[in-house]
C-alpha cells in the first residue's frame, strides 16, 4: 500500500509542478503571439499538453514498470497494466491542473501554493 501511495504522490506532484513552472516562462512569447492574433489560449494549452505527452507518458511507464516488479506487488499482468493506466491517468490530470493553475494565476509562488493545497485535498480521502 505504501508503494502505491508513493506512486500516486510522486507522479501527482512531479508533472503538476513541471507544468506550473513552464507556463509563466512562456508568458512573454505567448502575449506577443496572442496580441498579433496568431492563436487562442486554448490552442496553446492543447499544443502544450500534446507536446509534453511523450515524455509525460514514457518516464512514468519506465518508473512503474521497474518499481512495480521490484516492489513485489501482485505478480499479475492484468493488475500491473491497470496500475500503469491509473498512474498515466494521474500524470495527465496533474499536468492539466498544473497548466490551468499556471495560466490562471501567472505567478509561480501563488500557483505552487494553490497546487499544494489542491493536491493535498485530492489525496486527503
Amino acid at each position: 500500500v505504501g508503494l502505491l501511495f508513493f506512486f500516486s504522490i510522486f507522479w501527482g506532484f512531479f508533472p503538476l509542478f513541471n507544468a506550473i513552472f513552464a507556463f509563466p516562462l512562456d508568458r512573454p512569447m505567448l502575449k506577443k503571439e496572442r496580441s498579433s492574433g496568431m492563436y487562442h489560449l486554448s490552442s496553446y494549452y492543447v499544443a502544450r499538453m500534446v507536446g509534453d505527452l511523450p515524455m509525460e507518458l514514457v518516464l512514468p511507464t519506465i518508473f512503474v514498470t521497474i518499481t512495480y516488479w521490484m516492489g513485489g506487488l501482485k505478480p499479475s499482468l492484468v493488475t500491473f497494466v491497470l496500475t500503469l493506466l491509473i498512474m498515466l491517468f494521474n500524470v495527465l490530470v496533474s499536468q492539466g491542473i498544473g497548466l490551468a493553475l499556471g495560466a490562471i494565476l501567472m505567478d509561480v509562488k501563488q500557483a505552487t501554493t494553490l497546487a499544494s493545497v489542491t493536491m493535498g485535498a485530492v489525496f486527503s480521502k
